[in-house]
């Protein structure tokens, strides 16, 4: 978010950035992967029989799609997967709204390495940037 300022010669408040730097972290990601996946869907169902009759060739069954379609979301699983443990079975006693607000609440160690960017300094060094 530094650069951006640095760019625009225009500083934007503290709590504007940090809501930046979330939604180009997390949320633009997301809707971008969505958007990516439905183009690709509407795509593959434009171009079902054509390309592949001009080979000689054919798709298999509607089980083939949902196969091939699934196994492109596996790489996902993990964090979906993480995700719902975390929420659900790792409260530890803490009711699930309370958890749930704690998990998206900035932590002391964040609010220590954010004051380390705007600072400048370097966390092997210790010095502050002098190209800054």
């Amino acid at each position: 978010m530094r650069d951006l300022s640095d760019m625009s010669k225009n500083s934007l408040p503290h709590w504007v950035t940090s809501h930046l730097s979330v939604i180009y972290a997390s949320v633009l990601p997301v809707f971008l992967s969505a958007s990516l996946g439905w183009v690709l869907f509407n795509l593959s169902l434009d171009h079902l029989d054509d390309p592949l009759a001009t080979f000689g060739l054919s798709l298999p069954q509607t089980w083939g799609l949902l196969l091939g379609w699934s196994l492109s979301g596996l790489p996902v699983l993990p964090v979906v997967f993480g995700v719902i443990i975390r929420l659900a079975w790792v409260t530890r006693g803490v009711p699930g709204t309370v958890h749930l607000k704690k998990c998206l609440s900035p932590s002391d160690h964040w609010y220590r390495n954010e004051h380390r960017s705007v600072v400048g300094t370097d966390r092997t060094a210790g010095q502050v940037d002098s190209d800054v």
